[in-house]
């Protein structure tokens, strides 16, 4: 039996309907979401208007402009808490919006009021000394040189939001009193995406470990930031483009000499376009944002592995040169230390910088896109727009995005520096067990439960009397 044209609109209106309430019930809401399912909704209410008294009757117009109603209630629902959430994420005040958006302090709040969205600004939570204690116990672990603002921030993830002087009050104390301002030389670039620093770190190199970073030279956002056990162009390629994804493609990189880069510098001049500097080349010592964030990096996660693989070695627990025990140490550790990667990622983007009135890079970085939506910026087009444009910045040198310009001739030749590939003992179906057996980031924090872990990886392969499947009986470079 045919479709009647009663029928046919009448299910349109409901796989609209069911469409709109799946998206809106999605985790991963955006803006640009939330206008596509209020322009739906309205496109569908007009829709059922026009229908009513020719494809169906008045009373069915009513109940179905009835549930598009109350899902419009629901969508502003929704678009409030996100706006909430988004405003809270970032720590943007009042007073920041309104500087961010050029406008007055009390229009911003009054706009808030509007919309129903509340800022916690000042608010702390309420916590006893004793309980305090404890949190920041556990946060600190065994790593001495985390300092008070990385505890704070670590509290917050926790939802547990705390003065600076409650944390380290002794210290607040002396540096009021013993405060120096730095002089630093300026470092500047034309605004975000404007110029990626990208390098890996190689403190864990003993252990086949490379650590791969960027970070946006104008807020000093890390935009990507990843352990890895080779050091491979086509890693640092797809971290790169999985970066782009977030924060958008970069008018330009810094990068140093290393092979690792390949890829990305043929992508960059392929993407933005040669003889403009597109993938600036130079000596590691000019890359001075990534060069700072490992200085951060080590104080904060590297020096606690480093040690404590140090022990493992010295104890006689851990033999570099077996490649069995190499592999079972890889498997347990590298997802552990991205693990605290992404804790220090989270760190780094939400901490105040002293240099720039307290913002953070996610504010700096968000405000800086905000002020140059109008312009010809060709990575801010991209970001926003998701299309190319012709990049009009003023010309860009080799000294682009460094301080010191008195550098020495810099050619664009690359160096390599490989890591020995090393070989599962296992096959799928063990592998497979492996993983239904063993949480690899469970208590991640921990590392003597790290230290645990890895001893079960060897336990469960000398079980399968694995010996005869383990291609290469040691390391060697």
């Amino acid at each position: 039996m045919a479709e009647s044209d009663k029928e046919r609109f009448l299910r349109q209106v409901q796989s609209t309907i069911d469409y709109c309430a799946r998206l809106g019930s999605s985790d991963s809401l955006t803006p640009q979401i939330i206008d596509n399912l209020k322009l739906r909704m309205l496109t569908i209410s007009r829709d059922i208007n026009r229908a009513g008294g020719i494809l169906i009757s008045d009373d069915e117009k009513n109940d179905l402009i009835s549930i598009v109603n109350e899902m419009n209630d629901e969508i502003d629902r929704t678009s409030n808490n996100h706006l909430s959430a988004s405003s809270a994420k970032y720590k943007f005040t009042a007073s920041l919006m309104a500087e961010t958006l050029q406008v007055s302090e009390s229009t911003i709040r009054r706009r808030l009021r509007e919309f129903n969205i509340k800022l916690r600004e000042g608010k702390e939570t309420i916590i006893s000394n004793e309980e305090l204690d404890d949190k920041v116990k556990n946060i600190i672990g065994t790593n001495k040189r985390i300092g008070p603002n990385s505890i704070r921030i670590r509290l917050a993830m926790d939802n547990t939001d705390i003065s600076r002087q409650r944390v380290d009050p002794v210290g607040c104390a002396l540096r009021s009193i013993e405060r120096q301002n730095v002089h630093r030389r300026t470092y500047k670039v034309a605004g975000p995406n404007s110029l990626w620093h990208i390098d890996g770190n190689h403190k864990l190199i003993r252990w086949n470990i490379v650590i791969h970073g960027g970070i946006d030279g104008y807020s000093r956002l890390v935009t990507f930031l990843y352990a890895s056990n080779n050091n491979q162009s086509t890693t640092v390629y797809d971290l790169f483009i999985e970066a782009t994804t977030q924060h958008g493609v970069p008018s330009r990189i810094r990068v140093d000499h290393g092979g690792e880069n390949v890829d990305i510098c043929t992508f960059m001049e392929g993407y933005r376009g040669t003889n403009r500097g597109s993938a600036i080349k130079g000596k590691s010592a000019h890359n001075q944002r990534i060069e700072r964030l490992w200085v951060d990096l080590w104080e904060s996660v590297s020096n606690e592995y480093y040690d404590l693989f140090s022990y493992m070695e010295d104890i006689y627990m851990l033999d570099i040169t077996r490649a069995r025990q190499l592999w079972a140490f890889q498997y347990v550790f590298l997802p552990r230390i991205n693990k605290s990667l992404q804790m220090f990622v989270y760190q780094h983007n939400h901490h105040g910088l002293s240099t720039e009135g307290s913002k953070t890079p996610y504010q700096l970085f968000i405000k800086g896109v905000l002020q140059t939506i109008n312009t010809n910026n060709v990575s801010i087009a991209d970001l926003l727009l998701q299309a190319g444009s012709n990049d009009s910045l003023e010309h860009i040198t080799d000294d682009y995005g460094i301080e010191d310009n008195n550098s020495d001739h810099e050619d664009n030749s690359f160096d390599e520096i490989e890591l020995p590939l090393i070989h599962s003992p296992l096959d799928d179906d063990d592998m497979q067990q492996l993983r239904a057996t063993i949480n690899l980031t469970e208590d991640y924090k921990n590392l003597t439960h790290g230290i645990q872990l890895y001893k079960d990886v060897l336990l469960f392969i000398e079980s399968l009397n694995s010996d005869q499947r383990e291609p290469i009986p040691s390391v060697t470079d």
